[in-house]
């Protein structure tokens, strides 16, 4: 039997279906693991801007009575008082809240850092090897093409 030939039809078709794949799989999915890393980031900063007002509470001997601006949302402050800055409220996640001390506060908050961290490395890792199939697939599209024309 003799090989198969290549037809222009046979390379359109395969082009269309390499295209389809690249819209409707990859490119959603490179998306997709993007927007979970930067969803990762901002939890991180979010923990480590907790931090660092933990920190300045401690330096500063803040423990009891705090005049706070609280952020509602949209820059919009309003002034608030804290009658007691030993314990702090920390959100671990699932919409859970946990009463901690300041230092417990500091030490949970480098555990989920370093775990978010890590979470951020290896969706990281998963978004370049999407990228790397992406350009793979348009450079095989592109020869395939070339050698045709």
């Amino acid at each position: 039997m003799p090989p198969k030939q290549i037809t222009n039809t046979n390379v359109n078709t395969t082009t269309n279906s390499l295209q389809h794949e690249l819209e409707n799989t990859l490119q959603p999915l490179l998306q997709s693991l993007l927007d979970k890393r930067d969803a990762t980031y901002e939890r991180i900063s979010r923990y480590l801007e907790l931090r660092n007002q933990i920190l300045l509470l401690q330096e500063n001997k803040m423990d009891e009575k705090v005049k706070t601006l609280i952020d509602l949302g949209g820059h919009c402050y309003v002034q608030a008082e804290i009658p007691d800055a030993t314990y702090v409220y920390v959100n671990c996640g699932l919409g859970f809240h946990v009463q901690m001390t300041q230092s417990e506060a500091i030490s949970f908050i480098s555990k989920m850092d370093q775990d978010l961290q890590n979470t951020a490395d290896q969706l990281t890792t998963r978004a370049n090897y999407v990228k790397e199939n992406i350009q793979y697939l348009l450079t095989y599209m592109n020869t395939t093409q070339s050698k045709n024309t």
